[in-house]
């Protein structure tokens, strides 16, 4: 996480990125850098050993500046990495912190895997339903991380309308995580975006960043699950709140060089799952249910000294990149034998 992140940060300063609005795709990176970094401080194990406001650096063309974070809550795991004590438990407390950071919004932190809970939730992969909408089907997430994101929705909700309410306005808001936690970022965005309850929260914009995060949507369809997840957004966006117009939300996934964790599910490959398999104990056992899990949002991929992103233009960002990922299968069926 440290190696990806201190990336980032060159790799902004490199590409000589000035005071763009931070929700435009030239201001990207420097987003990924502040939300790189509050994924750090959720590996914290005490709330104590954050402080309640930091400074980020974030590269500029004409050096670097300091962004604020304000710390509005942190739940705590109860739980260090290398705790003797750590035990296998359906209802294990997953660490996270909601942010104010200047410029940016709110934003909630997701830490990864740091116990033996944590692994248990990983490989927890039967897909099941995210919510009963009247009239249609609903979408279908990964179970593990589906358990620790309703545990704690009430809390991230609350959190995040006692402070639109102190500012007298809707802020934009970003979810975040370094692997676990990108499984539980995506996972929360979706119960987020698929609750007319909750979808307003994402009224003045954001969206969710991840950095090697595991793929948490299901499907056997993926081209209805584009669909429905662009209908999603767009009633979110609907809601409005945010400032100078209708905002956009932004779905980016970040995976550096040969990272497993996102490779996991998702690949209807037999060569990769018979290699992954040698890797991970019962993988081959839940093959059909892995390769099912789909993608969703725009992917990066950190290569050496470069970050690729397939079908990435700078053209505005269109949210969960359904655009791009059709491309994308469309090329895979031109290109089969």
């Amino acid at each position: 996480m440290a190696e990806l992140s201190a990336h980032l940060s060159q790799a902004a300063t490199e590409g000589a990125f000035d005071l763009a609005p931070l929700q435009t795709d030239e201001g990207l990176l420097r987003t990924a850098i502040v939300l790189a970094e509050l994924c750090h401080f959720a590996y914290v194990a005490r709330a104590s050993d954050i402080g309640s406001s930091t400074q980020i650096e974030v590269p500029l063309q004409s050096g670097r500046t300091a962004v604020a974070a304000t710390l509005i809550h942190f739940r705590e795991s109860g739980l260090e990495a290398d705790d003797e004590d750590a035990h296998l438990a359906d209802d294990a407390v997953q660490q996270f912190g909601v942010w104010e950071v200047a410029g940016l919004g709110l934003a909630v932190a997701f830490r990864g895997t740091a116990c033996l809970d944590d692994v248990v939730i990983d490989t927890n992969i039967a897909p099941v339903p995210l919510g009963n909408p009247p009239g249609r089907r609903p979408l279908h997430v990964h179970r593990g991380f589906h358990a620790g994101v309703v545990r704690h929705l009430d809390e991230i909700v609350a959190a995040v309308r006692a402070r639109d309410a102190a500012a007298g306005k809707r802020l934009p808001v970003w979810v975040a995580g370094h692997s676990l936690g990108g499984g539980y970022a995506n996972c929360l965005a979706l119960h987020l975006l698929a609750s007319r309850s909750t979808a307003e929260l994402f009224g003045a914009g954001g969206g969710a960043v991840t950095f090697g995060a595991p793929m948490v949507l299901h499907a056997a369809d993926p081209d209805a699950l584009f669909q429905r997840l662009r209908a999603l957004e767009a009633a979110a966006e609907a809601t409005g709140g945010g400032a100078g117009g209708r905002a956009v939300l932004q779905f980016h996934n970040f995976v550096n060089n040969a990272d497993v964790v996102p490779r996991l599910l998702g690949t209807s490959l037999d060569a990769v799952h018979a290699f992954l398999a040698a890797y991970v104990p019962g993988l081959a056992a839940v093959h059909a249910t892995a390769r099912d899990y789909r993608p969703f949002g725009s992917y990066h991929f950190v290569l050496g000294e470069s970050i690729r992103s397939p079908l990435h233009t700078s053209a505005p960002p269109t949210g969960l990149g359904l655009g791009r990922v059709r491309q994308q299968r469309a090329g895979r069926r031109r290109n089969a034998p």
